[in-house]
């Protein structure tokens, strides 16, 4: 660790091969272009008439009144001011004016007026000003043509930039070592260090093409890996997620797959996409930038639905406390609190363990206690959990116990197996404007009554999510959320504590938290996103779901099935401040005047 919180590794970084490689290939450019016009050069009658008046250049110095150059228009005059040695207030001098006519000729063959011709006259008689005229007929200027490569040696390498753009273009030096300096970068960016260039041009008329003999040589491959930007983080906790980089062939297929292990690393963020790079000596680097985010955050919401239907008017709240790289190790913790309503709320607590005897899996356990007095019982669940990433996917399986405290007929206890997965490609995790994320689990557990007033049974539960954000215009999009859930098993050892609870902030804005219960659910939101900057965000929004629940038939004591759809609506914002990301949400349900609308305010921040 540097002075500036820079991680490095022991291999010195910098750009001298590039700087190199152009000087080498601006050298071969210079020379090929002189090649192909030499021709053109040898026919041009450079010529250099001096008037001598009452005494010679060369016998007496002779100063000079003032430098005029004809023939040119005005931007070209600031560029030439810069290359002729002859000033007004200097001395008349042969070796100067040849000096200047061969750079104002140079000058201009190197913006593609390749016939130009100028010659010099001066102008004095005795007794008045003695004035160096430089006189120029610049001819036609030449264009950029097509361009056109061919591969020197067998490789399955073909990279070539499109051009297209220059076709009709004027000819300048500059523009010409751009593009063969473009073409170079490109090659050494995608592993090919020492590939060379060797121009080839055709000029017809006013019109160049370009035949650029393109040399790869070998592949190189990645042998070292430099982060920068580190100050809390240890150095291992980055690097042991790209060991698997090194020896790979250095490319964008490597970048790429660098910046899908580091999206992991949720309290990082990138400064710039991992490039390629090579020290003196030719040793490939793969350059890692990053930026560290706070080492923790803290979610805060507090809600208030009002009074609607016989339920009173009454506060609700969500504290979350995530410290998601613990010490700089990478280890992550978390604390949820909810107040759901009277006599309801959650408590859950969960620690990540990123790596298990230094092998890529991911050890997870998790403690949640739910306390539902209203509908008279209180849940316990504890999970333990083994996964790990595969590229963009992360999937895990553990083992899950649940035992339920209610009376002495549905006391209950589950254990079995679970199984989760999530695949994530979207842009910002703050605040993203494109990209698709899917999460799935399934779990299967055996239940048992405590007090054996029911047969044991299991219960099948199914979840999905599904996230798809669509870019429209000027920093919008729509974001598209899919929910699924479904529990199964014997339809009168289904309880309370078995359903999913829908309704509230996190599923169907408008109503109540946990209004509905269902043991099927599927509901989806679409919003409409103006962002802002940063993560500030205003947006409109709409969730509708149709729920299915178990229903006692109080005539034979069966249970049916009993349907129900809802749609909420509304707008929310985010606003990114010193103090962290304000949220607001108010959501209307069917048929509820604006005095009956749930109001949610948030508050988020790093620390």
């Amino acid at each position: 660790m540097n002075e500036k919180g820079q991680s490095e590794l022991k291999i010195p970084f910098n750009h001298a091969v590039h700087k190199k490689m152009k000087r080498f290939v601006k050298y071969i450019c210079i020379i090929h272009l002189l090649i192909q016009t030499g021709i053109v050069f040898a026919q041009q009658s450079v010529t250099n008439e001096i008037k001598q008046h009452s005494l010679p250049v060369t016998a007496v110095d002779i100063p000079l009144d003032s430098v005029v150059v004809a023939g040119v228009d005005s931007l070209l005059l600031i560029d030439m001011e810069e290359i002729i040695l002859s000033k007004a207030g200097g001395i008349l001098n042969n070796g100067l004016i040849d000096h200047d006519i061969g750079a104002i000729s140079s000058y201009l063959h190197e913006q593609g007026w390749w016939s130009a011709i100028t010659t010099a006259d001066v102008d004095s008689t005795e007794n008045e000003p003695v004035i160096l005229k430089f006189s120029v007929n610049t001819g036609s200027r030449m264009y950029f043509g097509r361009f056109y490569s061919d591969m020197e040696d067998k490789t399955d390498t073909a990279l070539s930039p499109d051009f297209s753009d220059q076709y009709g273009n004027p000819f300048t030096k500059e523009t010409f070592e751009q593009v063969i300096n473009d073409i170079v970068a490109l090659y050494s960016e995608n592993g090919y260090p020492d590939a060379g260039i060797k121009p080839l041009m055709t000029a017809y008329g006013d019109t160049v093409d370009v035949n650029l003999r393109i040399h790869a040589g070998e592949r190189a491959y990645i042998d070292s890996i430099v982060v920068i930007g580190l100050t809390i983080t240890k150095d291992y906790v980055v690097l042991r997620e790209l060991n698997h980089i090194i020896g790979r062939p250095a490319g964008p297929d490597a970048a790429n797959d660098a910046l899908a292990a580091l999206r992991r690393l949720d309290f990082m963020r990138q400064r710039e996409a991992p490039s390629i790079d090579y020290t003196p000596e030719g040793v490939c680097l793969l350059i890692v930038n990053l930026e560290e985010k706070g080492q923790g955050s803290f979610d805060g919401v507090v809600g208030y639905q009002p009074s609607d239907g016989g339920e009173k008017g009454e506060i609700i709240g969500t504290f979350n406390l995530d410290l998601a790289n613990m010490f700089g190790t990478g280890r992550s913790s978390k604390v949820r609190w909810e107040k759901l309503g009277e006599k309801t709320e959650d408590l859950e607590l969960g620690y990540n363990e990123p790596r298990i005897f230094g092998l890529p899996y991911i050890v997870s356990g998790m403690f949640m206690q739910e306390e539902r007095e209203v509908l008279g019982y209180t849940r316990t669940q504890f999970s333990t959990t083994i996964g790990r990433y595969i590229g963009r996917l992360h999937i895990n399986t553990g083992f899950r116990y649940e035992k339920v405290s209610a009376d002495s007929l549905n006391s209950s206890h589950a254990s079995g197996i679970e199984i989760n997965t999530v695949w994530d490609d979207i842009d910002n995790s703050d605040n993203p404007r494109s990209g698709i994320r899917y999460g799935a689990s399934w779990s299967l557990l055996s239940k048992s009554y405590r007090f054996g007033a029911k047969e044991n049974t299991s219960l099948d539960r199914v979840s999905f999510n599904f996230d798809h954000y669509i870019p429209t215009i000027n920093r919008q999009t729509i974001a598209l959320l899919v929910r699924y859930r479904r529990v199964t098993g014997d339809r009168d050892r289904i309880d309370s504590a078995d359903r999913y609870w829908i309704g509230g902030a996190k599923s169907l804005r408008g109503y109540r938290e946990q209004q509905f219960p269902a043991v099927k659910a599927l509901w989806g939101t679409i919003e409409y996103r103006f962002l802002t900057g940063g993560t500030s965000r205003f947006f409109v929004f709409v969730d509708t779901g149709h729920l299915i629940n178990y229903v006692k038939n109080t005539v034979d004591s069966t249970f049916d099935e009993k349907t129900l759809t809802r749609t909420g609506y509304g707008f929310g914002l985010r606003i990114q401040s010193r103090a962290g990301t304000l949220g607001f949400d108010y959501g209307l349900g069917q048929g509820d005047s604006p005095g009956q609308g749930k109001l949610h305010m948030r508050l988020t921040a790093e620390f």
